[in-house]
């Protein structure tokens, strides 16, 4: 009698486009993270953190339709496009909440 798995794992390769997502995601991440941190240095470097805040919310917004793109093939496994858009969500949340509070001060 031949057992079957019950949870077949890698059957499907993973979308370039959710990867792709995941990665742009994570570098947003990072970037905006190094924003933060050098905001809070004594000699705050206002241009620098700016433009990486800028950079990072560019790469969110790119990042997003690029996972969007990747949940929509349905024979790729989606688990990265699922987490790319989670993830870059995440960071458009977090870049307009950065926004609105700069324009209040």
């Amino acid at each position: 009698m031949k057992q079957d798995a019950i949870l077949k794992l890698n059957q499907k390769p993973h979308s370039p486009y959710g990867l792709a997502s995941f990665a742009i995601g994570a570098l947003a991440f990072v970037l905006a993270g190094l924003a933060l941190y050098l905001s809070t240095s004594e000699n705050n470097p206002k241009l620098l953190v700016g433009l990486l805040g800028l950079v990072s919310a560019m790469l969110a917004i790119g990042g997003f339709g690029t996972g969007i793109i990747g949940e929509t093939d349905k024979e790729m496994e989606r688990l990265y496009a699922h987490l790319g858009v989670g993830l870059n969500s995440l960071m458009l949340i977090f870049h307009s909440f950065v926004l609105w509070f700069g324009f209040l001060t």
